[in-house]
C-alpha cells in the first residue's frame, strides 16, 4: 500500500521534485556554473570570495552553536582524537535582499586557534573565514557535488566539504551548501 497524499512532511518527495545531482563533466561543461564552482573549490576562504563577489559582507546568522566533543568520524580528517573539545557551529549567509546564499556547518578544534579567535567565534556571528583570515588559513576540499532543481526553478547548489588548516595543523572541517544564485555566477541580480 502506498502512502496517501495526506501523510504530510514524512512522505518522500516525488522524484520530479528532488534536485538532480550533476556529474562533474556536466558542471565543468556549464559556462554559467563552472567558473564559479572552480573558484569556490580553489579559494582558501569562501567567506572572503563571497565578500569579493558581492562587494560587501553578507549577513550571517548563527543558527546553532554548541561546544562539545569532536565526533569520532571527524577525528582522522582533523588529525585529532575523538572527544577533544570542539565548537560545532551552523550559520546562514544572506544577501542584502535577504536571499539565502549559503548554509555552513563547522567543527572547530578550539584548542588549535588563538584565544582571540575562540572568543570571536563564541561571542559573535563573525564567519569562521573572517575570524581565521589573519592566520593565513588553507582549505583542502574533501568532496563536492552540484545539484540543480529538476523543474528549472531555483539555483544550482554546490555542496562542498573541506578541511581548514592554519600552518600545518588542521583546525576545522566545514560543510557548505552554496546557492549559485545569479548574483554569484555573474548572470545578473
Amino acid at each position: 500500500m502506498s502512502p496517501s497524499p495526506e501523510a504530510g512532511p514524512t512522505s518522500p518527495r516525488p522524484a520530479a521534485d528532488r534536485p538532480r545531482r550533476l556529474t562533474p563533466e556536466e558542471v565543468r561543461g556549464d559556462p554559467a556554473l563552472w567558473p564559479c564552482v572552480r573558484q569556490l573549490l580553489a579559494t582558501d576562504s569562501v567567506t572572503l570570495l563571497l565578500c569579493s563577489w558581492l562587494g560587501y559582507v553578507p549577513r550571517v546568522r548563527v543558527v546553532e552553536q554548541v561546544e562539545g566533543p569532536l565526533p569520532g568520524e571527524l577525528a582522522g580528517c582533523l588529525r585529532s582524537r575523538a572527544g577533544v573539545e570542539a565548537l560545532h557551529r551552523r550559520v546562514e549567509f544572506r544577501s542584502r535582499r535577504d536571499v539565502r546564499l549559503m548554509d555552513a556547518t563547522a567543527h572547530v578544534l578550539t584548542g588549535r586557534v588563538p584565544p582571540e579567535a575562540r572568543q570571536s567565534l563564541r561571542e559573535t556571528a563573525t564567519p569562521l573565514g573572517l575570524v581565521l583570515s589573519p592566520l593565513g588559513p588553507r582549505r583542502h576540499p574533501l568532496g563536492w557535488y552540484v545539484t540543480r532543481p529538476r523543474t528549472g526553478c531555483g539555483p544550482a547548489v554546490l555542496s562542498l566539504t573541506a578541511r581548514v588548516d592554519v600552518g600545518s595543523r588542521p583546525v576545522a572541517q566545514v560543510r557548505e551548501r552554496i546557492r549559485l544564485v545569479p548574483t554569484l555566477t555573474g548572470q545578473g541580480g
